[in-house]
């Protein structure tokens, strides 16, 4: 068995000094606009940050006063293992989601990008599903039935 040089050791012990300060070190919101704005275009890598956390995304129109879930959870199979578009594009919508409770939790002044992505999701949605519908509001609420965000009542232009 060999052993390891000193200068191994010191560096290794290096290494970890130096992972545990960037670890434990408070990360700072990105406030530039320009960078919020690419910052939708990354997954949200906090796998296991708040594992029990999955927000919900629900609407309401003047058509109807019952809140209706968006983000409907995906069967998985085997099937769809190799080639999953639909799943791939439901993955994107529950990482903008966990985007925007990123962004409540900074307090922005302004409505972020991924709130206005959101909102266009939610508009999207109801052109193919309501065209009638003249106003809309959506509601963001976790596990616990707790509301994180109620937007305000947002009239739909018509073309």
């Amino acid at each position: 068995m060999s052993e390891l040089p000193e200068q191994s050791v010191a560096l290794i012990v290096l290494f970890l000094i130096f992972l545990i300060f960037f670890t434990l070190k408070k990360k700072n919101p990105i406030n530039s606009k320009t960078l919020s704005t690419f910052r939708v275009l990354f997954p949200s890598w906090r796998f296991f940050d708040q594992p029990g956390i999955q927000p919900q995304l629900y609407y309401q129109t003047n058509l109807s006063s019952d809140w209706i879930l968006l983000n409907q959870k995906m069967n998985f199979s085997y099937t769809t293992f190799l080639l999953n578009p639909k799943g791939n594009l439901a993955h994107a919508k529950n990482n903008l989601l966990q985007h925007l409770l990123i962004d409540l939790n900074d307090n922005l002044s302004e409505p972020s990008p991924t709130y206005t992505l959101v909102k266009t999701w939610v508009l999207d949605h109801l052109k193919s599903t309501a065209p009638l519908a003249r106003s809309f509001q959506f509601k963001l609420v976790t596990n616990g039935d707790e509301d994180l965000l109620v937007s305000p009542l947002y009239e739909i232009q018509s073309c």
